[in-house]
């Protein structure tokens, strides 16, 4: 999975249509590992597991969101560097 994150992190900052046939969905799930800092709506803690990070992936957008945040994290520390 990690190779094909990859590749179509590259094909992203060149500017391309990435080839690779993955889903956000299928992406989102293998970055997301935890969180910290989540809270409710009434201001409680979410704690991270399996299960909430379905619900949250189940969001529409949510996971092109969270790709989209990670992919630019890489490429800004592939700037610092």
């Amino acid at each position: 999975m990690q190779e094909l994150v990859q590749k179509r992190l590259k094909a992203t900052e060149r500017g391309e249509e990435p080839a690779v046939d993955i889903s956000d969905q299928s992406i989102a799930d293998e970055i997301l590992v935890g969180w910290d800092g989540i809270v409710d709506g009434d201001g409680e803690p979410v704690p991270f597991s399996q299960a909430s990070k379905a619900i949250l992936l189940d969001v529409p957008t949510m996971a092109g969101a969270l790709i989209g945040a990670y992919f630019e994290s890489l490429a800004e520390q592939k700037t610092k560097n």
